[in-house]
């Protein structure tokens, strides 16, 4: 699963500068759509008790809910390996900082439990998540 993820990412990174070139402008917004990737890595704040852990999970699982029933959040899951990647997001909104301002939300990151990475992704247009 790593290993996958690591492929796709390297793919992502070196295809962006392909990108860019192929469509300047207002054709990158008429034949990619762009979404933000947010890697979820664990935090610096790791411990706790286990009603304190079982709280910020529950808060972060119903954070998830309401940014899906919102319809910012296309797509989010846990990593199987449960090593320093945790999860994963998929944002379907406008800009970056609203990205940020979403995650700020969520008790995960709040507590120092789980750290973000942002990352900006385009697909091609007429693809769709699930």
């Amino acid at each position: 699963m790593r290993t996958r993820l690591s492929t796709l990412l390297l793919a992502a990174t070196l295809a962006a500068p392909c990108l860019s070139a192929l469509t300047p402008g207002a054709a990158r917004a008429s034949e990619f759509k762009q979404y933000f990737l947010v890697l979820l890595r664990a935090g610096p704040n790791r411990g706790g008790t286990p009603e304190e852990i079982e709280r910020i999970q529950r808060g972060h699982m119903d954070n998830i809910q309401r940014l899906v029933s919102a319809g910012k959040l296309a797509i989010a899951g846990p990593f199987e390996d449960g090593g320093e990647l945790r999860g994963l997001f998929i944002f379907d909104v406008p800009t970056k900082g609203e990205v940020e301002t979403l995650l700020a939300g969520d008790p995960a990151i709040q507590t120092g439990r789980l750290k973000p990475q942002i990352l900006t992704w385009w697909s091609e247009r007429g693809r769709a998540l699930p």
